[in-house]
């Protein structure tokens, strides 16, 4: 188990894709609603290959924080 910072969004790969996200689906857009939003936003990252996701997400840097332990 490695402790992590609680405010530390630079070593979660998951925010990585979140702010990929919301700059490429969210940002200067204004949808109908929140779900034609969600929805959106849901066949945005479903549409991912696996390797995407992991790149979009900074996994595969070779800086990445946990390459060393994985």
């Amino acid at each position: 188990m490695l402790w992590l910072p609680t405010q530390c969004p630079e070593l979660n790969p998951v925010d990585h894709l979140w702010r990929e996200l919301k700059r490429l689906v969210a940002a200067n857009r204004q949808f109908r609603t929140i779900d034609e939003e969600a929805r959106y936003a849901m066949r945005w990252f479903l549409g991912l290959t696996e390797r995407q996701a992991l790149r979009k997400a900074g996994i595969l840097a070779p800086g990445f924080w946990l390459n060393a332990l994985l």
